[in-house]
């Protein structure tokens, strides 16, 4: 069975990227290496993020901020899709992208930022519960998708639209 390398960008690599690395690793299908990586990467990720990783089973320890320029390198690893997870990253920093070696399949899924979210910790909770669904389902319609169906066109419908 063929494997894909999924790279999640986003601004900080503190929740929705590391969310997506996640549950790549973890998806049922086996289909999938996540990793993750952000613009301006912070070194702690956020406590909501790191349940999510121990409720997956996901060892923490594997889980830190990283610059998207680990990726960027001719001798990088090459990924097959490159997803932006914050919302618009592409059109902000359009033009600064890097090199991604080995063609990847470039799309945004953005998602609303849950750390932003303001209330009870059962209120950011669910914030974060409800990104981690939403990745479920894409996560769930990329697996279930022949290896010919795997184009830039074809995955639009996976796009940001909700």
């Amino acid at each position: 069975m063929k494997t894909y390398n999924i790279l999640f960008l986003c601004k900080h690599n503190a929740s929705r990227s590391t969310i997506g690395e996640v549950l790549a690793n973890t998806h049922i299908s086996k289909k999938f290496i996540g990793y993750s990586a952000g613009l301006e990467p912070l070194e702690h990720l956020d406590e909501f993020t790191k349940e999510i990783a121990r409720y997956c089973g996901h060892p923490i320890e594997d889980l830190r901020g990283k610059s998207w320029h680990e990726f960027a390198q001719n001798d990088s690893l090459n990924m097959d899709f490159i997803f932006t997870v914050c919302e618009h990253l592409g059109e902000k920093y359009e033009g600064i992208y890097p090199y991604w070696p080995g063609n990847p399949i470039i799309a945004e899924w953005g998602f609303d930022d849950p750390s932003l979210v303001k209330g009870s910790v059962e209120v950011k909770r669910w914030a974060y519960k409800n990104v981690k669904l939403e990745f479920h389902r894409r996560l769930n319609i990329l697996a279930s998708l022949p290896e010919s169906a795997l184009t830039q066109e074809s995955l639009a419908f996976l796009y940001s639209d909700r």
